[in-house]
């Protein structure tokens, strides 16, 4: 009697996962603008001093800054951090030490 030879099961490639290349990858660079957060023209005068914002962890007014330089400060929230660091941080323009009067030479 003849003899069937055995028949063979279906083989699926595998499927590749789908890729979406539609998705960039995050971008480092800053998307605000850069901020004074003492105030325009101003600078921290205490680096070392802490302030705390609700809900946020605490940080130092060197740090906040240096944030407000590198553009990860919010406008909305940089318009505002002044009022708040201001006493903290030595946000107020310090008094210029007075110029001595020159002294004329005796004659």
């Amino acid at each position: 009697s003849p003899v069937d030879s055995p028949t063979k099961s279906p083989v699926d490639s595998p499927t590749n996962s789908p890729v979406d290349s539609s998705t960039n990858p995050p971008t480092a660079s800053p998307a605000n603008p850069t901020c004074s957060v003492c105030g325009e023209g101003k600078t921290v005068d205490f680096p070392d001093a802490v302030v705390e914002f609700p809900g946020q962890p605490s940080i130092t007014c060197g740090e906040l800054q240096e944030n407000g330089f590198s553009g990860r400060i919010p406008p909305g929230q940089c318009s505002r951090i002044p009022m708040i660091i201001n006493r903290a941080c030595g946000c107020d323009p310090r008094t210029p030490v007075p110029t001595p009067e020159p002294t004329l030479p005796p004659t």
